[in-house]
C-alpha cells in the first residue's frame, strides 16, 4: 500500500570512482494515493536508495517528494452477457446472467452502466430498456433498472478500495425482454460500464 523495498546488485566497471544504475520499481494498483481527494492529502511517495559497494563504502539519497494520483478504475472480468434463446414476446423469467466488475484502481468505486449500441440482427433490433439488470437475482419486471442510452449509477454498488492483490468484486445480474413480433435471429450490442468516483 505504501512501501516497496528492491534489492538490486550493479555489475558494471566503475570510472571516476562512480558507477552509475538505473534501476524500474513497479506498484500496484491499489497503492495509496496522496492528492487532494485521498486519505493522505497531506502525505507524498519518495525514493530512497542506499548503495554499498564491495569495499563496503557506502551512501544513500532521497529523492523529492511525488504525489500519487487517485485513481478509479473497473475491470470487467466477463468477457458476453448471454441470454440464450430468449422467444419473442417472453423474459428471462427469474434466470439472470452474472457480469463481474473487480476494482482496478486505487479508489472506492460504484458504478455506472449504459449501451453503447443496442441489441441487434441485421436491420432488426430490441429496444436498450430490454435489458435490466440489478445487484443481486430478480425476476423480471420487478424492481430492477432497465439500461438506457446514458451512463445511470447502479443502486446499491459499491467496491471498497483494494488493499492487497485479491480482487475487490461484485457481480451485477442480468435479464431481457424480447417483444412480441420480435423476428428470430443473434442480437448482438455493446454495454459499458464506468468507474465513478464514490469515498
Amino acid at each position: 500500500l505504501n512501501c516497496y523495498k528492491y534489492v538490486s546488485r550493479a555489475s558494471s566497471t566503475c570510472a571516476s570512482n562512480a558507477i552509475n544504475v538505473t534501476d524500474t520499481i513497479n506498484i500496484y494498483y491499489f497503492a495509496q494515493a496522496t492528492d487532494s481527494s485521498s486519505s493522505f492529502p497531506s502525505g507524498a511517495w519518495e525514493a530512497f536508495a542506499f548503495a554499498k559497494d564491495t569495499s563496503n563504502a557506502t551512501g544513500s539519497a532521497s529523492s523529492t517528494l511525488v504525489e500519487l494520483n487517485t485513481t478509479t478504475a473497473v475491470n470487467v472480468t466477463t468477457s458476453s452477457i448471454n441470454y440464450g434463446t430468449v422467444p419473442a414476446g417472453t423474459n428471462t423469467g427469474s434466470t439472470t446472467q452474472v457480469a463481474t466488475t473487480t476494482n482496478a484502481g486505487n479508489s472506492s468505486t460504484t458504478l455506472q452502466l449504459s449501451a453503447q449500441s443496442t441489441l441487434t440482427s441485421g436491420s432488426n433490433s430490441i429496444t436498450t430498456s430490454s435489458q435490466h439488470y440489478a445487484t443481486s437475482t430478480f425476476t423480471y419486471g420487478g424492481v430492477e433498472q432497465a439500461l438506457s442510452g446514458t451512463l445511470t449509477t447502479v443502486s446499491g454498488f459499491f467496491l471498497t478500495s483494494p488493499t492487497s492483490t485479491s480482487f475487490v468484486q461484485k457481480a451485477t445480474f442480468w435479464g431481457l425482454a424480447v417483444p412480441g413480433g420480435t423476428a428470430s435471429g443473434s442480437y448482438i450490442g455493446t454495454n459499458v460500464f464506468s468507474s465513478l468516483f464514490r469515498p
